[in-house]
């Protein structure tokens, strides 16, 4: 009847959905240990290097999923699981590190203020 057909339709459709971000999750994270930077730029997060700032910066059009772990547009990464982005370590080989830690221990400047956010890795545990 109707509510049999309606009810596999919906069924269908959460599947393709939950493959879907499963695909997007694999492609993301195949991207984040390949080529860092274009993975970061897709998530929102643009590289800066001005002087003595870098890191790495916020911005507007930040991925929800970099929102949903509490960092805000403006906010300055300053270093991930205790490296300092200005290390000399490439971002393959941060990328490399994060994600075999499966979370990120991520340190965040927000105006004046520093603290530290955790952060999972997507596709680790999930």
């Amino acid at each position: 009847d109707a509510s049999d057909i309606a009810s596999t339709i919906r069924q269908k459709r959460t599947k393709e959905r939950t493959t879907d971000n499963l695909t997007n999750q694999v492609d993301m994270k195949e991207k984040f240990m390949n080529k860092p930077s274009e993975a970061l730029n897709e998530l929102g997060v643009t590289r800066i290097e001005n002087g003595d700032d870098k890191g790495y910066k916020i911005d507007r059009n930040a991925d929800k999923r970099i929102l949903q772990a509490g960092l805000q547009v403006g906010d300055r990464i300053l270093s991930i699981n205790g490296q300092t982005l200005d290390n000399g370590l490439s971002e393959k080989d941060i990328a490399r590190q994060a994600m075999s830690a499966g979370r990120l221990r991520v340190e965040v400047a927000r105006g004046k203020r520093k603290f530290f956010l955790t952060v999972p890795v997507p596709g680790n545990s999930d």
